[in-house]
């Protein structure tokens, strides 16, 4: 577990300038929806990004504009959410979405699965724009 301060750091990064998301994209040859879970963090410093990384993993990736984005994959976004989690404040409401969709994938992928990770997929992009 990282310490108070890189927790506290990294809670305060992602109220000001992370998104937790799930996207979603249709199963090629498929009528279901595939989902992902993420969490990103933007921000126009690459070296304060590389920081983050050092300390929670993730990838870096800069865009034409010249923003970078710190992505995290789904294992990663829940052991980070989860560490930051006392410390947030602006996206808390989405963090405990997200850590309800991780749990779909805890079980076997049903039919109910599915519907449910529908709607917090939906519950998620309604959190976002409560922030807008």
């Amino acid at each position: 577990m990282n310490s108070i301060e890189d927790r506290a750091y990294m809670a305060g990064m992602i109220d000001g300038e992370g998104c937790i998301a799930v996207t979603r994209r249709m199963v090629p040859k498929g009528k279901n929806w595939s989902y992902r879970a993420t969490l990103i963090i933007a921000n126009k410093h690459r070296g304060m990004l590389e920081h983050l990384q050092r300390v929670w993993s993730g990838r870096i990736h800069t865009n034409k504009a010249g923003c970078h984005n710190l992505h995290f994959a789904a294992k990663d976004t829940e052991r980070v959410l989860t560490e930051c989690f006392p410390y947030l404040i602006v996206k808390r409401k989405q963090a405990l979405i997200m850590f309800d969709f991780l749990a779909t994938f805890e079980r076997t992928a049903s039919v109910d699965t599915f519907m449910k990770r529908s709607e917090l997929y939906e519950q998620l992009k309604a959190a976002h724009r409560d922030y807008s």
